[in-house]
């Protein structure tokens, strides 16, 4: 019956653990929304605000190959590219786990003839949620889909 017990008290623990105010969840998201607004205005000051200048952005490319960048490659491109870098989309987060000092986020980008789900992974550090990485996936979406847009 100890047994029992303890294996209920251990199994619990994270449990409760993991749950969260709802002012985090919303931190959360702020930070990973602001990736967004950074991208959308350009503005490398907001980006660089929200990433942690270790991270790195990770994804598959156009053949198919596995890449990575340091952020602070990734801020330079997103600034300099013309404002059609970021075309209009549909933004859905789809997931948030919070779980004390860190966090997952995940979001789904619609656009006209592709789709991205992002992957955000967020440290608190000194209280502040901070972009550590983030991972990338697309699929160009079938002609059937692409024409009702």
């Amino acid at each position: 019956m100890k047994s029992f017990v303890l294996l209920v008290a251990v199994l619990s623990t994270p449990i409760l653990k993991a749950q969260t105010s709802d002012s985090t969840f919303e931190d959360v998201k702020i930070t990973v929304n602001n990736y967004f607004v950074g991208w959308k205005n350009k503005d490398a000051d907001l980006l660089r605000s929200i990433f942690h200048p270790e991270s790195k952005l990770k994804y598959i490319n156009r053949d198919s190959k596995y890449e990575h960048v340091e952020i602070e490659k990734h801020i330079n491109d997103i600034t300099a590219a013309d404002n059609k870098f970021l075309p209009p989309h549909i933004r859905d987060f789809t997931t948030i786990n919070v779980f004390g000092d860190g966090a997952y986020a995940q979001v789904h980008l619609r656009f006209r003839t592709f789709e991205v789900m992002d992957f955000f992974n967020l440290l608190r550090i000194e209280g502040v949620w901070k972009i550590v990485n983030k991972v990338s996936v697309s699929n160009v979406l079938p002609p059937e889909v692409t024409d009702k847009n």
